[in-house]
Parts: C-alpha cells; sequence; structure tokens
C-alpha cells in the first residue's frame, strides 16, 4: 500500500512539473514552445494512464492447488515485474543509447535501439519491430529536419569514416 502512494505521489509530482513546463512554453515564440508542449502532453497523457493504473484496483489470480499457490505468481502487478526490465537494466540501456548516440549519431542509434528494445523486452514479431521502427524512424526524421529544421547530430564514429557534412 505505501509503494502505491509512493508511485501516486511521485507520478502526480511528475505531471505537475509537466503541466508547469507546458503552461511555462506557451507564452515563448512558436518553434521555441513547440518541442516542450508536444513532449509534455504526450508524458502528461501517459502519467495519467500511470494514475489510472495506481487507482485501479488489482485483479488477483486463484492458483488451482496449493503447491502452485506457492509457487505462482498470484498478482497482475507480480507478473508485470517479472516482465518488465528493472531499474538498473533500464540505467544501462539508457547509458548505451547516449554512448551510441555519442558514436553512432542520433539517427541511427535510434532505430538500433528500437529494434533490439522491441525484440528483446517486447518480444514482438520482426515485421511488427521493422514496421514500428519504420513509422518512429519516419516520425523522427520528418519532426525534426522538415518541420523544425534541425539537423541532427552525427555521432564520432561517423563523422571520422565519412567526414563532417
Amino acid at each position: 500500500m505505501r509503494r502505491r502512494r509512493m508511485e501516486l505521489g511521485f507520478s502526480c509530482a511528475l505531471g505537475a512539473v509537466f503541466l508547469w513546463s507546458i503552461v511555462a512554453s506557451l507564452s515563448w515564440d512558436y518553434r521555441v514552445a513547440l518541442f516542450p508542449c508536444v513532449i509534455g502532453v504526450l508524458y502528461l497523457l501517459l502519467i495519467l494512464v500511470q494514475i489510472f493504473r495506481i487507482i485501479s484496483p488489482k485483479k488477483r489470480a486463484l492458483p488451482m492447488n496449493t503447491t502452485e499457490a506457492k509457487n505462482s505468481v498470484t498478482t497482475q502487478e507480480d507478473q508485470e515485474a517479472l516482465q518488465s526490465p528493472g531499474g538498473l537494466s533500464m540505467i544501462a540501456w539508457l547509458g548505451g543509447y547516449f554512448l551510441g548516440i555519442v558514436g553512432l549519431g542520433f539517427e541511427l542509434t535510434t532505430v538500433i535501439f528500437f529494434v533490439s528494445f522491441m525484440k528483446i523486452f517486447g518480444r514482438e514479431k520482426w515485421r511488427v519491430i521493422l514496421g514500428c521502427t519504420l513509422v518512429a524512424w519516419l516520425v523522427l526524421r520528418m519532426f525534426f529536419l522538415e518541420f523544425l529544421h534541425v539537423p541532427l547530430p552525427r555521432g564520432w564514429l561517423i563523422n571520422f569514416f565519412y567526414g563532417r557534412r
């Protein structure tokens, strides 16, 4: 129960920070305010989903017999915890993503990260992974290059082998 209250408090605090960033950026120039508004709205939606999941009652699974009861995972929350990556694992993934951005560049690292994360943790089929990756890459490219006119940084290795732009 204490953990749920802490999660709820953290989610509400994070929601307040993103709401503040949206409100603060509304007085800025259109191009400058676009990024915090888009990211803030998306994160607010995710935070609202998280708050709903915290507040909603958990469904308990009923084991078949007593030996299964000792060895089984009894709640949906426990089942999700077994399937989701742990905190240290996520820190390692983010560290690898950062190093990839520095070495290979933002665009290539995002594609590699997206594919590997969906395959390892999502356990998706290749058709779904490649389709989602293509859509994410196109949205990323269109948003930064075509809409915002912000060049995506190339990594040190790409600059070393292909030279600077």
